[in-house]
């Protein structure tokens, strides 16, 4: 099956399941390459999820700019910074950082963190 097939059969089943709200739609690329990354743009997607700053810095840098990236998962504290200025929203969901900390990453920012 195609990117493009994958693209419309999840976008369907989305629609068929989800009335009352236009839910966003984010492909987690964390194992395929920034060709893949933007086939699937080409295709409309722009949200992307990286669990690997390295990986998520690759496809900031290989995409086109209004290409939105989500970070996946736990972050090391000394990589928050490499990745703050490019994470689309402004809540950063952890599972190892206090709040007081990603706070100082960047002010101003929402910061949940989960224990």
């Amino acid at each position: 099956m195609s990117i493009s097939d994958n693209v419309k059969q999840v976008q369907s089943i989305i629609s068929s399941h989800v009335q009352e709200v236009e839910p966003t739609l984010i492909a987690v690329t964390k194992s395929v390459g920034v060709d893949v990354a933007n086939a699937l743009y080409a295709e409309g997607i722009r949200d992307f999820g990286e669990n690997r700053p390295d990986a998520l810095l690759e496809k900031v840098e290989g995409m086109p700019k209004d290409a939105r990236f989500h970070f996946i998962g736990t972050l090391q504290t000394r990589k928050v910074r490499q990745i703050i200025d490019y994470v689309a929203v402004s809540t950063l969901l952890t599972g190892c950082l206090s709040q007081q900390r990603l706070t100082s990453a960047r002010t101003g920012q929402s910061i949940v963190s989960f224990k």
